[in-house]
């Protein structure tokens, strides 16, 4: 978890492979929003911990992407 005294929220873009681990994470403008989306600190720890999830995949899925937003209040 990804803790942050400045509010605002911050979109990762995220690639998964097919065993559900997510295998890239880059910050995205778009959706972000706040002092926390403004701050790089902040942003490099939520991609940061992006890499860390896993993803439940059924059995021969193809990779996916998509987008994982971290709100902070």
């Amino acid at each position: 978890s990804v803790r942050s005294t400045q509010a605002g929220r911050v979109a990762i873009r995220v690639s998964v492979a097919s065993d559900g681990s997510v295998t890239s994470a880059s910050y995205q403008g778009a959706g972000s929003s706040g002092n926390a989306g403004a701050s790089p600190e902040i942003r490099r720890r939520c991609e940061q911990a992006a890499l860390k999830c896993r993803f439940s995949r059924k059995e021969g899925s193809r990779p996916a992407s998509g987008t994982i937003i971290f709100n902070f209040r």
